[in-house]
């Protein structure tokens, strides 16, 4: 049966009480673990409905409608280490939303995003006009900064805006094609009009980052929908199954972690073999001027003796004949 996004997840006062007074202390698994954050977002779309107002910058009931197209449940993350842990979703059955939570470092997140947002933007059926292309949204909610195009320099922005408009005029050229980033390692540089500007994105991105059930109880306790996904990650994190699946995306992470870590001790080890098969290059090469240098005294010295003996020759040969 399909939940109401107007209904939180969990609606027992009793419950609710229980797990505030049992789930205490340090997360094991903050909401930056992308299976607890798409299988509670997954489980409460209420709370789902609040995050997407929010990031979307859109009226709470201007959403009617929130179908995930891509549910997921602990076995199956368990099983495939592998899988893409984003919320694919249509909203109010016209706009695909794809929300992606990503705690390491991306250095070509760009181009993945637009690779992402391309496919996710081919969604006409044959037959269909053009028309009828449905509006998509990527959502990065990214434990990193992204670099500023064209520059060296990381981004400042905690929320950023990307879309396709006239370099020239800043007209834009369609709103069906936008990509969104929220930058959590930015959160706390965020200015007083930044705050005002985003509303409770802030708060939201304070939930992600939040380390402790307490801080996020405190962060949450005047939303009700941010209540609501607290009360549906405390439930979920004493669940077995969800604890397993959570682990094994740690795990997974960490072994990526570890061939990225052994691919740059690789790669180091080639730019110094490199480094150095370079030097003996230069050198060799040096030694090769040398040389051809020296060849080209030999060669003058050479011809000036091969003279010198033209010479004497001719001594002799007039010698020879003043004898005679």
């Amino acid at each position: 049966m399909a939940q109401n996004i107007d209904t939180p997840y969990i609606t027992d006062p009793a419950l609710r009480k229980q797990l505030e007074e049992s789930v205490t202390g340090k997360m094991k698994y903050t909401l930056m673990n992308d299976f607890l954050a798409k299988y509670g977002l997954q489980k409460d779309l209420f709370a789902l409905k609040g995050l997407l107002a929010a990031l979307l910058e859109l009226p709470l009931d201007s959403i009617t409608d929130i179908q995930i197209m891509n549910p997921t449940e602990p076995s199956g993350v368990i099983r495939d280490k592998d899988c893409i842990l984003d919320i694919k979703l249509e909203l109010n059955h016209g706009k695909l939303v794809n929300i992606e939570i990503q705690s390491n470092f991306q250095e070509f997140w760009a181009n993945r995003s637009v690779t992402y947002m391309s496919k996710m933007f081919d969604n006409l059926r044959e037959g269909d006009d053009y028309d009828r292309v449905k509006a998509c949204v990527h959502i990065g909610i990214l434990d990193f900064a992204l670099y500023e195009y064209g520059t060296g320099d990381r981004t400042k922005e905690f929320y950023s805006d990307y879309r396709i408009l006239n370099t020239k005029t800043h007209q834009g050229f369609t709103d069906n094609f936008v990509i969104k980033a929220l930058m959590l390692g930015n959160m706390e540089n965020a200015s007083m009009e930044q705050k005002e500007d985003y509303g409770s994105v802030y708060y939201w991105a304070k939930l992600f980052k939040a380390k402790t059930w307490e801080e996020l109880r405190m962060i949450a306790k005047n939303n009700e929908r941010m209540e609501s996904l607290v009360n549906t990650a405390s439930r979920l994190s004493v669940d077995r199954s969800v604890q397993e699946a959570c682990e094994s995306r740690i795990m997974h992470r960490l072994d990526i972690n570890t061939l990225e870590h052994r691919i740059q001790e690789r790669d180091l080890t080639i730019d110094t073999y490199l480094h150095r098969l370079q030097k003996k290059e230069e050198m060799i090469e040096s030694l090769e001027q040398d040389m051809q240098k020296k060849d080209e005294i030999i060669e003058s010295q050479t011809s000036m003796l091969a003279k010198k003996e033209d010479e004497l020759q001719k001594l002799r040969q007039k010698l020879a004949q003043y004898e005679k």
